[in-house]
């Protein structure tokens, strides 16, 4: 986690597996490019860490950041 404070408030990069995606409902809120994470665990692998984050709906995201700038 140490290592990520010298990445505060720099963009990161997420991809999406097609199946994570639906269509949003009738009642869905405009869509937006910002999204809301909070990193619960941090993976170092390496070159690359995984994070393990959740939304504040609840839903489970990983996001993979290169440790090599």
């Amino acid at each position: 986690a140490a290592g990520l404070r010298s990445r505060s408030n720099q963009p990161v990069f997420l991809g999406f597996r097609p199946q994570a995606l639906h269509t949003p409902g009738p009642a869905a809120p405009a869509m937006s490019a910002l999204v809301s994470l909070h990193v619960r665990v941090v993976e170092p692998l390496g070159e690359s860490q995984d994070l393990l984050c959740s939304t504040p709906a609840g839903a489970t995201v990983t996001a993979r950041l290169s440790t090599v700038a």
